[in-house]
């Protein structure tokens, strides 16, 4: 999305409505849209890739991604969060200050790539007294994840700790007209599971919110990060998509896709479509913490996965974030993989995007776009589905 385009198309009816009175509205009685309400200052940018509404003690309400081209040819590219408001007279963003998110260096590849600043999150955090406030947590393509503090003033400060992508590179692999590579460590999405609290009376009865973070990482699968101290992120556990390249050195050294949850042989032959490489992009999680206990939570995380189609990840049994006051011990041997759903069109098995999550009424629905390839502009049909988890029965 141009920023010279329609980037309030990201509001929702009760966010225009704000800025809009409610006369304005066009013949079939929607909402009017308005044009070109961003003009940045920094020159000649390039994509708004995403807005998201400010907690209520940050001094800017908006934080905008975008990224600049190089000032000078060959030299780096900016990767840029604006901190903006909205002036409701002129009707635009205003960037009050611009927040330059420094490039992520890669000791396998000698060097550093653009960070490209995509999603912004807001998170309440309780570590103690050090942070107070919400933090943001962006998702940064390139450069993984990004913990930041928008009440901060100073460029550099505000960042208070990067989670790196397992690898980075960009690698794509065609068969005939179909892309079933990409970049690898590629970060888009990211979800948080809000825990139980502890309280640690040896340290002067400081107090932590349990919070595990959730990312896609295209082909490289499921991260979980442990992010209950924002400033010591820890790894946890990944889970590889089940589709990885591999080489046959006597055919020549060709790249071909195999299967790596599906071993029947060791032989490498011609990928099967369904055997593509599953390019996870949307994540999802709904829980259901009984009152009683045991049993466990139920704990459930969806990934739209490419050519995988949907995924449901059960870790009930797998992980226990919400406190030592449940009964029973966390099994690090038991959590599920189930293929939960495909979508095909006229014969051509669609691609899973994207993904969100409702729950409403003690039900928890799965929303999930389909695309012909996950490759940009390529034309093709669009699909969405809807599924009904009754397994996770969230209020």
């Amino acid at each position: 999305m141009s920023c010279d385009t329609d980037i309030v198309r990201y509001f929702e009816s009760r966010r225009i409505n704000q800025y809009r009175s409610p006369g304005e509205r066009d013949e079939r009685n929607d909402l009017l849209v308005e044009n070109n309400c961003f003009k940045c200052d920094g020159g000649d940018h390039r994509e708004v890739y995403h807005v998201t509404e400010l907690p209520s003690s940050a001094a800017e309400d908006y934080a905008i991604s975008t990224e600049f081209p190089p000032a000078q040819p060959g030299g780096p590219v900016q990767n840029v969060i604006l901190l903006s408001s909205y002036n409701s007279d002129s009707r635009r963003f205003d960037d009050e200050s611009t927040f330059n998110v420094p490039y992520l260096y890669y000791g396998s590849m000698h060097g550093t790539v653009d960070t490209r600043t995509w999603v912004t999150s807001v998170q309440d955090f309780r570590y103690g007294s050090e942070f107070n406030d919400s933090l943001c947590y962006t998702t940064t393509h390139n450069g993984g994840i990004l913990v930041w503090d928008p009440d901060v003033d100073v460029n550099d400060d505000r960042i208070v700790s990067r989670i790196s992508v397992s690898q980075c590179g960009g690698w794509d692999y065609e068969v005939g007209s179909v892309d079933i590579g990409g970049e690898l460590g590629d970060v888009h999405r990211a979800v948080v599971l809000e825990g139980g609290s502890d309280s640690f009376s040896d340290l002067d009865s400081i107090q932590i919110d349990n919070r595990l973070l959730f990312y896609s990482n295209n082909t490289m699968g499921l991260m979980i990060c442990d992010i209950s101290k924002p400033d010591a992120p820890q790894h946890i556990w990944q889970w590889d998509c089940d589709t990885r390249p591999c080489e046959e050195s006597s055919q020549g050294g060709d790249w071909d896709w195999h299967g790596a949850g599906n071993m029947d042989d060791d032989t490498i032959d011609q990928a099967e479509p369904g055997s593509y490489a599953a390019r996870t992009f949307g994540i999802g999680v709904a829980y259901f913490v009984p009152e009683e206990s045991p049993p466990p939570p139920t704990i459930h995380v969806y990934l739209a996965g490419g050519i995988d189609g949907l995924r449901l990840l059960n870790f009930s049994e797998f992980l226990n974030p919400f406190g030592v006051n449940m009964d029973g011990e966390s099994n690090f041997d038991d959590f599920s993989i189930d293929i939960y759903d495909s979508y095909i069109v006229d014969e051509e098995e669609m691609q899973a995007f994207d993904l969100q999550t409702f729950s409403e009424d003690g039900d928890t629905y799965v929303f999930t776009s389909w695309k012909m390839s996950t490759q940009y502009g390529v034309e093709g049909p669009i699909g969405l589905t809807v599924h009904l988890d009754e397994d996770v029965v969230c209020d």
